[in-house]
């Protein structure tokens, strides 16, 4: 068994980071009209052993992505990546791609493939992370990380008050669904002072071809910044 101890020491580097705390990918879209590129990178070196006593290393990809976003008249935006790491699925998949309408600051909706908003930490992006990697709570519970869907949603940078509603497919990222069903993932969150905020999260539906596999979510969230 492989991965009984592991170290990972990581460089990162961006062409362009967004440090918006909520973004639906990577970064956050791009309010300017015309095709802004953004890409981000975290090569690794990785040292583990095995159960057996053997020990290994290898260089690899965590994270190699690229992609493009923008906006289009009249108020619609569009993000799209693709992750270009071998070390994960084999070959580069599509990470995000939707497009998004933003005309009115409460009533946002998006449509494609994007971060399921369950969780704070699920949609921090990566950059933004005090660790490396996500907590394996949120990878194995609060998944699939990214799904195909539609949502709507709404508030401003400032607002005190952002809430998300999505209907989603809750299935392999990449895939079509197995079932006619499809699952309901939500979000709200409260911030009373700017060093303050509170939140919780809720999903429910049913998972793979067995129209009996339902599952449920919550989830709760608290996070300070202060100095």
């Amino acid at each position: 068994m492989k991965n009984i101890f592991k170290l990972a020491i990581v460089l990162s580097a961006a062409l362009l980071i967004g440090q918006q705390s909520f973004a639906q990918g990577c970064v956050e879209a791009s309010s300017d009209e015309g095709v802004k590129i953004f890409g981000y990178i975290q090569p690794q070196w990785e040292y583990w052993q095995t159960t057996d006593g053997k020990d290994g290393n290898s260089f690899t990809f965590d994270r190699a992505r690229l992609g493009v976003t923008g906006t289009i008249p009249y108020d619609v935006s569009y993000y799209f990546a693709v992750d270009f790491s071998r070390f994960k699925n084999g070959a580069g998949f599509i990470l995000d791609a939707f497009a998004s309408y933003t005309r009115y600051d409460w009533f946002k909706v998006s449509m494609g493939q994007f971060k399921s908003p369950l969780s704070l930490e699920q949609n921090t992006p990566c950059q933004s992370l005090h660790t490396v990697f996500r907590s394996k709570v949120v990878d194995e519970l609060a998944g699939p990380q990214r799904d195909m869907g539609v949502m709507v949603f709404g508030g401003k940078s400032d607002s005190k008050f952002h809430y998300y509603l999505a209907l989603m497919n809750d299935y392999k990222q990449g895939f079509e669904d197995e079932n006619i069903g499809k699952s309901i993932k939500s979000r709200i969150t409260f911030s009373p002072w700017d060093f303050l905020q509170v939140g919780g999260s809720f999903g429910y539906g049913v998972t793979g071809a067995n129209s009996d596999n339902e599952k449920t979510r919550l989830g709760g969230e608290l996070q300070v910044k202060y100095g």
